[in-house]
């Protein structure tokens, strides 16, 4: 007989959960003194090197098991432009995690201290610099980027030299490379073509003029008379029905014809349109090789600070595509609650005031005072999951460094992830030098602003699909450096420059990342045009005109050939229908008149035959 198995009974200490708790308290301790230091180092060098786009170095990092607490000393944070330099660097960087976080397999900072920010220190050696990442998803972004580029790229202050000179005014230079309108009006050409054989193959199967007389004999074939013949009567009326319905189904096609003829003619009219567009774009785009500014100042204005705006935008779109990586998904409307077969019993649902997101650093004040100058700040609710924890994350940076030039810096950023992906960027600089700005550094003419002092206002709202810039900058106490070959063109930048004492940039840029527009002015243009018009006007107007001359010679002969294709076809086939379309509706309408006269007729005969009968 066996015996029973007795059940142990349980003692106050449950040795089942002592040895994994034991086994996890020794692997956070060990972790903590042996690798815990050299994985926050690592991170922090992995990701400030990612977003920065050039290497971080940090000097050390102490971590403290008893409270959590880590010490990040010297955090060095390359120049990308100049590597021999940082970009800044981090004296200090303090901060406690939470215990009860870190059981959960979550990093909660309670508060960071962030100290002694120098700005442009030597590094010990060049620091590395990434390589740019591969257009991947932005592809689109960055063809626009570059097609801006190209299109704010040029010269403006060194060819109107040019022109005042006589050096690029075009005068018996030829056309070179092949004509956009021409190789347009050749591709017109041949589309004509191919509408006029679709037409003829149309029209070839229309009712014609033997149709026309066959169906004329069929009428003349018909005796009314036979209408008051009670056994004759529904003979005719059913072959006049058939002669109406093929006079219908004649017209009906001659109408599909003429819809043909219509579509024809307006695809035509389109394609002209644009081949005519792309007259006026070689006209410019020849201009541009012979170097023939433009006095528009807002193509002016592009030309000066284009690429000063467009730095800003690519900066904007480099940080945007990596939090994108990081960002949550947009929410879609209230989320549906799951759907539960109904089972036995109760369910009770208990609340989790202890609940933590992934990461949430919630407060990191930033307070350094040292030789340079100051920077204070305080960032707030950096987290994976704002909807978890129901607020925004917002970083606000207060700093001026007196030494440096570089006075009342104001950054505001408020990144908001409830809904759609968003931030909302204010910076601005009260101050800050410029030195050796080339508006133009060519052989003909100098346009250098040696020094000045600029006030910097920039506004970015970026969305995950749309973006919205605002760039506001002030010059003020400028010196010039002005010269030039010719006297006269010396004499135009000198006045420039004694009528923009002050420069001011305002330049925006919004739409679709993929398709950004570009809104630059500044009163710079606006004094180069007024300066240079009343010189320079006239040889460029001359060497336009002669482009011009130029251009329509080479597409006269193709542009005169499709201009008679399509007179031909379209007074040739509108001729056609409408002869037609009339011949028919004349004999419907007599088809019509006879057929009333004859049943009036009819009638008139019963009425007479039934007179004097009493019913």
């Amino acid at each position: 007989m066996s015996k029973e198995k007795k059940n142990k009974k349980q003692g106050p200490i449950r040795t089942g959960v002592v040895l994994p708790l034991t086994l996890t308290i020794a692997g956070i301790v060990l972790f903590s003194t042996f690798l815990l230091d050299s994985a926050i180092e690592k991170a922090i060098e992995f990701v400030g090197e990612k977003i920065n786009g050039a290497e971080v170095n940090v000097a050390s990092v102490e971590t403290s098991f008893k409270d959590l607490s880590v010490v990040v000393s010297k955090v060095e944070v390359t120049d990308k432009t100049n590597p021999d330099f940082n970009k800044f660097q981090i004296g200090s960087l303090k901060f406690q995690m939470l215990w009860d976080a870190l059981l959960r397999a979550k990093v909660v900072i309670e508060t960071a201290e962030v100290n002694n920010i120098l700005l442009n220190t030597k590094r010990s050696y060049k620091g590395y610099v990434l390589p740019p990442p591969p257009p991947g998803d932005d592809k689109k972004t960055q063809e626009m980027l570059n097609k801006a580029r190209k299109e704010f790229d040029g010269n403006v202050i060194g060819d109107l030299a040019g022109v005042l000179s006589g050096d690029s005014i075009g005068a018996g230079k030829k056309i070179e490379g092949e004509l956009e309108s021409k190789k347009r009006f050749e591709a017109l050409k041949v589309e004509v073509n191919q509408k006029e054989a679709q037409l003829k193959q149309t029209f070839s199967k229309l009712p014609k003029k033997d149709d026309l007389n066959k169906l004329q004999n069929r009428i003349k074939g018909i005796n009314w008379n036979d209408l008051g013949n009670l056994t004759k009567a529904p003979k005719l009326l059913k072959e006049v029905d058939t002669i109406q319905k093929d006079i219908n189904k004649t017209i009906k096609a001659y109408d599909g014809a003429q819809k043909q003829l219509n579509q024809s003619v307006t695809d035509v009219s389109q394609s002209y349109k644009e081949a005519e567009a792309l007259v006026q774009k070689d006209i410019d785009n020849i201009g541009k090789r012979m170097k023939l500014p433009s006095l528009d100042p807002a193509s002016i204005a592009k030309m000066l600070f284009g690429n000063e705006l467009l730095s800003k935008v690519e900066e904007a779109k480099k940080y945007h595509t990596m939090a994108k990586k990081y960002m949550p998904p947009k929410k879609e409307g209230k989320e549906a609650p799951l759907k539960r077969e109904r089972g036995k019993g109760r369910d009770y649902r208990f609340g989790t005031p202890k609940s933590y997101p992934l990461f949430w650093l919630k407060r990191a004040k930033i307070d350094s005072q040292n030789e340079q100058g100051m920077v204070q700040g305080l960032i707030t609710d950096v987290t994976n999951n704002q909807r978890q924890i129901n607020k925004l994350t917002e970083i606000n940076v207060e700093a001026d460094f007196p030494v440096m030039q570089l006075r009342d810096i104001d950054s505001k950023i408020v990144l908001d992830f409830m809904q759609e992906p968003k931030a909302n960027v204010n910076m601005s600089i009260g101050s800050y030098p410029v030195k050796d700005k080339a508006l133009s550094d060519s052989e003909d003419a100098k346009f250098i602003i040696k020094t000045a002092k600029v006030r910097s206002d920039f506004k970015g709202v970026l969305k995950e699909e749309r973006a919205d810039f605002r760039l506001n900058n002030t010059f003020r106490e400028i010196q010039y450096e002005v010269s030039a070959k010719s006297a006269g063109v010396n004499e135009v930048l000198q006045d420039v420059a004694n009528n923009t004492q002050t420069l001011r940039l305002d330049a925006k840029a919004r739409g679709r990342w993929d398709a950004l527009k570009f809104e630059i002015s500044s009163n710079l243009a606006k004094a180069i045009e007024n300066s240079a018009r009343s010189v320079v006007q006239a040889k460029i107007d001359k060497a336009k005109n002669k482009i011009k001359a130029d251009v329509e010679a080479q597409i006269a002969g193709t542009k005169k050939e499709v201009n008679d294709k399509i007179s031909k076809f379209k007074s040739e086939y509108t001729k056609q229908i409408n002869t037609f379309k009339k011949k028919y509706k004349e004999i419907t309408s007599k088809l019509s008149r006879d057929k009333k006269k004859a049943e009036k007729k009819v009638k008139k005969k019963a009425g007479n035959l039934l007179k004097g009968i009493k019913l």
